[in-house]
């Protein structure tokens, strides 16, 4: 009975998840005429992708997405080169304070962006990273660190030691 309501949570958490994709999706490739309609259908009906090209056309789109992007993946770049060795350190070495260390790091999600905001924009005005893509990369990268050390040091303890030295 247990794991039958697990399945069913499971199942209701994935229709909550999927059923806006379905409605962007349906109202993406349809036409316009099928989006003014009352009631809307749940199923297609005029399939058009003149909603999508109009949404493709529109200013800023592409560019927006491109700077997206190129967010996202300096993010994780930056993100994986200090959040690994730092892992692997957390990890593999016992110094003093490790555990304060990583407190500490918990303790940084806690902290409200909005505290951050005024230090960061004098910062990025300073040197110039203002309006920057750059600027984002950093500050998604310096929000995801801490969680980037903390999963990874779970991983490398997860790691027998005899398989780190055999791989050496």
């Amino acid at each position: 009975m247990r794991r039958m309501g697990v399945q069913l949570a499971c199942v209701l958490i994935t229709l909550f998840m999927a059923v806006p994709l379905y409605l962007v999706t349906l109202a993406a490739f349809s036409s316009r005429e099928s989006l003014n309609r009352f009631p809307l259908s749940l199923l297609p009906t005029d399939v058009s992708t003149e909603t999508l090209g109009r949404f493709l056309n529109s200013t800023g789109v592409v560019g927006g997405f491109l700077n997206s992007l190129m967010v996202g993946l300096g993010t994780v770049v930056v993100s994986l080169a200090v959040g690994v060795p730092a892992g692997y350190a957390v990890a593999r070495y016992a110094f003093r304070g490790r555990q304060p260390y990583q407190l500490f790091l918990l303790l940084t999600r806690a902290l409200p962006i909005v505290v951050l905001s005024v230090p960061l924009a004098r910062i990025f005005l300073v040197t110039g990273l203002y309006d920057t893509t750059y600027a984002v990369t950093l500050l998604h990268s310096t929000l995801a660190l801490p969680t980037t050390v903390l999963i990874t040091a779970a991983v490398f303890v997860a790691v027998p030691r005899d398989h780190e030295e055999a791989a050496w």
